[in-house]
């Protein structure tokens, strides 16, 4: 293949330059995705994946076997994180394409993909529709039915959740709501494989009748998530309000102000370790109060936070999204050694 120049040779394309685009848009789909973030690693599959160790470690329909038990969990782990991480890459890309505008004005967001070129707008949806695509495969191959219902409604979600912030200051706690959904989809792929409802066939009347059976035991492991994500999104917030009033979009943190936002975010954090204190006890988790000592040391951090300052606003939010991952972490390292036992966990590594 050849090129024109102005003086009108010709000359051939330049390797470098073609792989150069390559290696350009490969990185702008990651970063469409945050797949450089340890946010999108952390922060999306953690609900699902720690409400899949809670349910394993009370449920008693599972099996006898603390090898079966333990397979089991980090099977449905292993799926749900596959389909979180690929349906969250499609959202996140999509909440770039609509607000692409926007965070060409904001100096936080103006080295994203779409705002600094490096992707064009015809690739970024056609990302969309790629990632979307692999994500409807892949709960096909590895959940059940009413786990992919769970997940289409979290993308219904996801579609309008990016235009919100246009008229309302409410669009963190919808946020908020839509990472929680991770529970549900976690506690339905365990439910409808270990306790399915007799007299149900798979599909919605399925899945609405696991929820309103078990809501008893779902509901402190979502609110717990619910409070996590809004005091994350309230916080992380802070950061853009004076720039978010410049270009007229709303948010739950110019709403409150910076003193309200960090008494809200301490008390959002204190019933985050409060409910996870209680979870983990509830599901017999050995060694519970381990897992405390994490969010323990958020709630201090949250609480001498001065709000005003952008920067200490990113900071707690880098420092929160580590606390989500060590909790998550901690929650399946003591499910581990409680169902395997420190000894024989040892052994099987010597």
């Amino acid at each position: 293949m050849f090129r024109i120049h102005e003086d009108g040779t010709e000359k051939p394309f330049s390797r470098e330059s073609r792989w150069g685009s390559i290696i350009r848009i490969n990185s702008a789909c990651l970063r469409l995705a945050r797949l450089h973030t340890l946010m999108a690693w952390a922060i999306f599959p953690a609900p699902a994946i720690y409400t899949i160790v809670l349910y394993h470690s009370t449920a008693e329909t599972i099996s006898s076997s603390y090898v079966e038990r333990v397979f089991s969990c980090l099977r449905l782990c292993g799926a749900l994180f596959v389909c979180v991480m690929s349906y969250r890459a499609a959202g996140l890309a999509w909440d770039d394409i609509i607000d692409r505008e926007f965070d060409a004005q904001v100096r936080r967001s103006k080295s994203r993909p779409l705002p600094s070129g490096d992707i064009s707008l015809d690739g970024a949806l056609l990302f969309v529709v790629f990632q979307s695509a692999v994500t409807i495969i892949l709960l096909q191959l590895l959940t059940s039915l009413e786990v992919s219902l769970a997940f289409f409604v979290s993308a219904a979600l996801f579609g309008i959740y990016p235009y919100l912030k246009r008229w309302t200051h409410y669009t963190q706690i919808f946020g908020a709501l839509l990472i929680s959904m991770g529970a549900l989809q976690g506690w339905l792929a365990c439910a409808t494989l270990y306790d399915p409802i007799q007299g149900y066939t798979p599909g919605w009347a399925h899945a609405i009748a696991i929820l309103r059976r078990d809501w008893v035991k779902l509901w402190p492991i979502f609110l717990m998530e619910f409070f996590y994500e809004l005091a994350h999104e309230l916080i992380y917030g802070c950061q853009d309000t004076a720039e978010d009033v410049l270009i007229g979009l709303h948010s739950l943190s110019i709403l409150c102000g910076y003193e309200n936002s960090g008494n809200l975010g301490t008390w959002l954090v204190a019933g985050f370790t409060g409910l996870l204190g209680y979870c983990s006890w509830s599901a017999g988790i050995s060694g519970w109060p381990l897992s405390l000592i994490p969010s323990l040391w958020l709630l201090k951090s949250t609480y001498h936070l001065d709000l005003s300052v952008p920067k200490s606003c990113g900071s707690w939010a880098t420092f929160a999204i580590k606390v989500k991952f060590t909790v998550t972490s901690s929650l399946m390292c003591l499910f581990l050694l409680k169902e395997v036992g420190l000894r024989r966990l040892i052994a099987s590594f010597c």
